[in-house]
């Protein structure tokens, strides 16, 4: 409904046979666990003014593609896990902070493009990407979490910029 002012946690969870969803724009705050396990869920609209991808938000989801609002600053811990289906993402400038398995096991990820706001990554963001060839990590970028590359079987070239103060470890 388009007056929809706030939702509850994991309220489509497990809905395994949605396929589409549209976020009203009246909706910014989202909580953690939303679409968990809608395993079939291939699209999704999310509203422009929305601040943060939360906690798991469309992990294990169908998703070929996503396209995050240019207002998103942080991406929660899990929030695109083991979304198998998705091949490429473009991080929109502005996002700072990509939490804890962000993306891990998203094992159709080949194309990541990161913004040049992104300060942190964080422990196994982009673990288990075992098609990603290469990723350009932005200078200004500070933060690598531990084992935030790690399974990435085919990754053959990591370039850590000048402006890194703190590599976790077993970062690949």
């Amino acid at each position: 409904p388009e007056n929809l002012t706030s939702i509850g946690e994991s309220v489509f969870f497990n809905c395994f046979r949605l396929k589409q969803a549209a976020i009203p724009e009246t909706l910014t705050d989202l909580p953690g666990g939303l679409f968990y396990s809608c395993t079939d869920l291939t699209e999704i609209t999310l509203p422009s003014g929305l601040k943060e991808v939360p906690f798991a938000m469309l992990a294990e989801t169908g998703l070929t593609e996503i396209d995050l609002p240019q207002g998103v600053t942080s991406i929660g811990e899990r929030a695109f896990q083991f979304c198998m289906s998705l091949s490429s993402i473009v991080i929109p400038e502005g996002v700072e902070t990509i939490g804890d398995s962000a993306f891990s096991a998203a094992e159709g990820l080949k194309r990541i493009t990161l913004p040049s706001t992104l300060k942190s990554i964080g422990s196994a963001a982009f673990a288990q990407l075992i098609d990603l060839e290469t990723i350009t990590l932005p200078e200004g970028l500070e933060t690598i979490g531990d084992s935030a590359f790690i399974g990435c079987s085919r990754l053959k070239t990591l370039t850590i910029p000048a402006s890194v103060k703190n590599i976790g470890a077993s970062i690949c």
